[in-house]
């Protein structure tokens, strides 16, 4: 078993990292500060294995704290925990052993608690893998347990509270809360519906083999659920998409036929939605306009654009596309029933008829 010590100026931090590392197994932290000095005489009188360190904190920088604790004793390695890139340089100029990027993730820990296991030679409780709660934000919100089963919720708030704490990802201010799941209400009575939803939710994941599953320090509420979600799904394919990766754009396409939580009367929400769309948009055009019609060869092409409409029906580039790429593959009937729909919608919905540019594509299919 590996001892450890943890600094950090964040209360907060510090709760979380030490709740990731029960989760892992294989450590054993003796001893969380905020303030530098104690945690230096602490780490000279109990020589840890690892020191978990913030780089920023504000009576004392960590790089230079390094240096005095690798004085200390040298046989105590360090890991920097930070939300800043820049000092990866620096702190192994310190001789640290890892930098480990702020939101922490539990698989990039684990990977370096593995790593430390294995070099002390020390014996632990292996880190396995467990499957993980499921949540839907596409459409409406739902939450699975790891079992499967979806979770019923005692009362709607319940149920809001839960999607608005994963939906941040971050502990989330107790106000800011009541702000935006009570606007309506007083102060008091917001403090008190807050407090009774809490407990509600605490209660009904406690249930469900949840240790800790509400955090709360300095005002600051965490929801500690390891829960995968649509969306994270649909961020991978966004963040390592090709446009020029056809089975790729097919697969965003299967899970952009929703918006985000878009049956959920929750104002909170919106932003998200609005965000979410956009990336949609700007990856499903970036591949539309660079891809020719005669390189599309499983679809994908003519989906985006139909998706791309059903988004924003007044677009005429959009449509002038499609018809575009009907001609471009001999579909003549296609390009002209396109141009009508148009042409329908906007003589009912605006009294307007289709741009120049647009029926001069069909011109000569009548």
């Amino acid at each position: 078993m590996l001892r450890a010590i943890a600094v950090d100026d964040e209360i907060l931090a510090l709760h979380l990292l030490e709740n990731l590392l029960q989760e892992i197994g294989g450590v054993n932290l003796i001893g969380t500060f905020t303030d530098a000095t104690r945690a230096l005489a602490t780490i000279a009188e109990e020589k840890p294995d690892i020191v978990f360190l913030d780089v920023e904190m504000p009576n004392q920088n960590g790089l230079s704290m390094a240096e005095r604790l690798t004085a200390l004793n040298d046989e105590t390695s360090i890991v920097f925990v930070t939300a800043y890139e820049h000092y990866a340089l620096q702190a192994f100029d310190v001789r640290a052993a890892d930098y480990i990027l702020k939101p922490i993730e539990k698989d990039r820990l684990a990977k370096t608690i593995r790593h430390f296991l294995k070099w002390n030679g020390k014996v632990s409780t292996p880190y396995i893998e467990k499957r993980c709660f499921q949540a839907q934000f596409l459409g409406n919100f739902s939450l699975r347990d790891p079992r499967g089963d979806l979770i019923k919720w005692r009362t709607k708030k319940v149920k809001e509270l839960c999607a608005y704490l994963l939906h941040h990802r971050q502990p989330v201010h107790r106000s800011q809360i009541i702000d935006d799941l009570w606007p309506a209400v007083a102060p008091d009575k917001g403090s008190n519906l807050l407090h009774s939803t809490v407990y509600q939710l605490r209660k009904t994941l406690k249930s469900l083999n949840c240790e800790n599953p509400i955090l709360y320090a300095g005002e600051f509420y965490t929801l500690c659920l390891e829960a995968e979600s649509d969306v994270h799904e649909i961020e991978k394919i966004l963040t390592g998409l090709s446009p020029a990766n056809e089975q790729a754009i097919l697969n965003l396409l299967q899970h952009a036929n929703k918006d985000y939580l878009e049956q959920e009367d929750w104002p909170w929400s919106l932003g998200a939605r609005e965000k979410l769309r956009e990336a949609y948009k700007h990856c499903l055009e970036g591949y539309v306009f660079s891809t020719p019609a005669t390189c599309s060869k499983k679809g994908a092409r003519r989906e985006s654009l139909e998706k791309l409409i059903h988004m924003e029906p007044f677009e005429e580039r959009y449509i002038q596309e499609l018809i575009r790429h009907h001609l471009a593959l001999g579909n003549k009937r296609k390009a002209l029933e396109t141009y009508r729909q148009l042409e329908k919608l906007l003589a009912e919905e605006l009294g307007e008829k289709p741009q120049i540019e647009t029926s001069s594509l069909v011109q000569n299919l009548f």
